[in-house]
C-alpha cells in the first residue's frame, strides 16, 4: 500500500525480548492525512498520532490506547496559516488545559506574537505573554517577552563567526525591582565544531 511504512523493533536475544518487549510503529502519510502509531508491549500500551490538513488548517489529535481498554494523555490541536499570519490552538483532555498563539511578521525583521493558556484545574485565570524578535542585521537578533506576572524576558543573540553564536539574557521581575533574587541574568557562549 503506498505510504505505509512499518518499523519493528525487537532484542535479538530471546531472553532479551522477554524483558525489553517488541515495538511496532506504523505510519501512513496521504496527501491530506496523516496517521502514526507506535505500540510497546512492555509497556502495554499504543501511542497514536493523526492529523489531517486542509489548505492553509492543520489539525490533529494525539493519545495512549493502553491494553486495558484506558484511554490517556489525550491532546487536540489545530494550526491555520495565511500568509505572514499563523494562529495556533491546542486543548490536553486530561489536564484540562488549553492554549492558544497568534503570531505574525510585521516585516522581514520584525515578527510579533502573542500566546494565551488556561488550566480549568486550578482556576480559569488567563496567562498572557507577548513576545517580539527584531533582526538587527544578518548576525545578531534581539528577542523580548513580557507575561501577565510582570516577568519581561530579553535575549540579545549575536552570531560573529559561522562556528560561534553569543547569547546575553536577562529575566527582570518587574513586580520585585529591588529584589536580589528576583532577576535573572545569563551569558552564554555556543561553539559548533
Amino acid at each position: 500500500m503506498s505510504g505505509l511504512k512499518i518499523k519493528a523493533t525487537a532484542p535479538c536475544l530471546m531472553e532479551k525480548l522477554m524483558d525489553k518487549g517488541l515495538v511496532i510503529a506504523p505510519e501512513y502519510k496521504h496527501d491530506l492525512f496523516m496517521l502514526t502509531a507506535k505500540a510497546d508491549t512492555k509497556k502495554k500500551s499504543s501511542a497514536v498520532d493523526v492529523a489531517f490538513s486542509a489548505g492553509p488548517a492543520t489539525a490533529g489529535i494525539k493519545t495512549t490506547l493502553k491494553a486495558n481498554g484506558s484511554v490517556s494523555g489525550t491532546e487536540v490541536a489545530v494550526q491555520y496559516k495565511a500568509g505572514d499570519i499563523s494562529v495556533f490552538g491546542k486543548y490536553a483532555l486530561d489536564d484540562k488545559k488549553a492554549s492558544g498563539s497568534l503570531h505574525t511578521s510585521l516585516s522581514s525583521d520584525l515578527d510579533v506574537a502573542m500566546e494565551v493558556s488556561a488550566d480549568q484545574k486550578t482556576s480559569m485565570d488567563l496567562d498572557l505573554a507577548l513576545g517580539a524578535q527584531y533582526k538587527v542585521d544578518d548576525s545578531s537578533s534581539i528577542k523580548g517577552k513580557v507575561d501577565k506576572a510582570g516577568i519581561v524576558n530579553l535575549c540579545y543573540v549575536q552570531k560573529p563567526r559561522k562556528d560561534l553564536e553569543l547569547k546575553v539574557t536577562a529575566a527582570i521581575n518587574t513586580g520585585n525591582l529591588s529584589g536580589a533574587t528576583a532577576h535573572k541574568w545569563g551569558v552564554q557562549a555556543i561553539m559548533s565544531m
